[in-house]
């Protein structure tokens, strides 16, 4: 019998052990015994990335995988000689359908199969010029490639490295494209509903807040909110007061420490619409794979877009999967509030909002200051999007109506670009 922790891990419910092989004009869905399965539906991650992105019409050699950490099927997966020199002819593109993780702490094997121990790290922290960092995603493809002798391969990924990071470390050239992102933003933009054109006239509270997966950065943001005028899911508990000692910075630097101590306090489970229960974190890498206890799988892409679950709020406070680190970064959560006809902050890693208005969206610098998005400190950043927070806070709702109606241009924009080939 698992235990009660790894009932609650996205190992478990989440990722994916198989990969999509295809080399020539040859498609295989592979598990990661090596066995060849013709059934990917059962694989609930990859088979809705490959069913609703480029990958399954792409013309390109490719493989694809939905894993996190090392992933030791792709570092043991032996072409044949054949494929070898196709892909050395043609070229070969990798695809993590899923976020890379990154760190600097010393290189160990980090392997979320639900048996291994995980390396107790930090996944957020305020990089220096000193740090090595390295992504035990990159180790395993670099391995793979080596045993391969490729030459010619290009890993896809969803974040993009605009400090060249990575630049020169690997043996393959790295670029942003990520088929998950395409194939959640077709899904969105197949279910667009006129009835989720927001009406400025509803607005009854400021904000929205909506979590899932746990995350430090997470925590201290939903705990803040709630002392705001916020509707919130969280399905958390802290009975130790684990956070306070989990975080990349001292709390008693913070310049909100009081308020968010206060939200760190009362901060209880809580259901928007969709069940959340709950689950005890302590302080560790483990808490970052942990669901809650009610629905470990979480919900599918239109239960998360679903405009009940926007309910009459504002804006929205868009928690992505990363915070403290120097990978820009966005998925389907900023998304989900745009086919709902609603702007959004981004609590991310620097330059997320950039590299959304990069790709053709439009945020809201014109009505709130976003120079957050350019703060590399990640504290620092924290405590500008939560200035921002406490201006929108300090409006009146009437003039969050207002303000609302002011932006349906890019609104509107926003909700017309979902699907437009993003990513592809």
């Amino acid at each position: 019998m698992q235990s009660r922790l790894l009932e609650h891990t996205r190992t478990d419910s989440i990722l994916d052990k198989m990969l999509i092989i295809a080399i020539g004009e040859q498609i295989q869905f592979v598990r990661s015994d090596y066995t060849i399965t013709h059934d990917l539906k059962k694989y609930v991650g990859i088979n809705q990335v490959f069913q609703d992105s480029f990958l399954k019409t792409t013309s390109e050699n490719y493989i694809a995988f939905h894993d996190m950490g090392h992933v030791d099927y792709i570092e043991n997966l032996q072409l044949s000689s054949v494929e070898q020199k196709i892909c050395n002819d043609q070229g070969l593109k990798i695809y993590c359908t899923e976020q890379c993780l990154h760190t600097a702490v010393k290189k160990q094997r980090f392997i979320l199969d639900g048996k291994h121990e995980i390396p107790n790290i930090r996944v957020d922290w305020q990089q220096s010029k000193e740090d090595e960092i390295w992504s035990p995603e990159l180790e395993s493809i670099s391995v793979f490639i080596n045993r391969n002798n490729l030459n010619n391969v290009t890993v896809c990924t969803s974040f993009s490295d605009v400090f060249n990071i990575y630049r020169n470390k690997y043996n393959f050239k790295l670029e942003r494209k990520d088929p998950c992102l395409n194939a959640l933003a077709t899904i969105l933009d197949k279910h667009k509903n006129p009835l989720q054109i927001f009406d400025s006239k509803k607005i009854e509270k400021r904000f929205w807040c909506g979590n899932w997966g746990y995350r430090p950065h997470r925590h201290l943001v939903t705990a803040f909110a709630s002392t705001l005028d916020t509707e919130y899911s969280w399905g958390y508990t802290d009975t130790e007061y684990s956070l306070l000692f989990h975080l990349w910075f001292d709390y008693n630097t913070f310049k909100y420490k009081e308020q968010f101590l206060k939200g760190k306090t009362s901060l209880k489970p809580k259901s928007i619409d969709l069940p959340v229960g709950q689950s005890n974190i302590n302080g560790s890498i483990y808490d970052v794979v942990l669901r809650p206890e009610s629905a470990p799988e979480g919900p599918d892409i239109l239960e998360y877009s679903s405009k009940e679950l926007f309910g009459n709020t504002f804006v929205s406070i868009i928690n992505s999967s990363t915070f403290g680190e120097p990978f820009p970064v966005y998925d389907e959560k900023p998304l989900n509030a745009m086919i709902n006809f609603r702007p959004f902050i981004m609590v991310g890693p620097p330059g997320s909002l950039a590299l959304m208005r990069q790709d053709g969206f439009r945020t809201f610098g014109e009505f709130w200051d976003e120079d957050y998005d350019n703060c590399l400190n990640h504290q620092m950043r924290l405590e500008k999007i939560f200035d921002v927070l406490l201006e929108i806070q300090s409006w009146d709702i009437e003039k969050c109506k207002l303000v609302h109606r002011a932006m349906h241009d890019i609104l509107f924009h926003n909700y017309n670009m979902i699907g437009k080939n993003l990513q592809s």
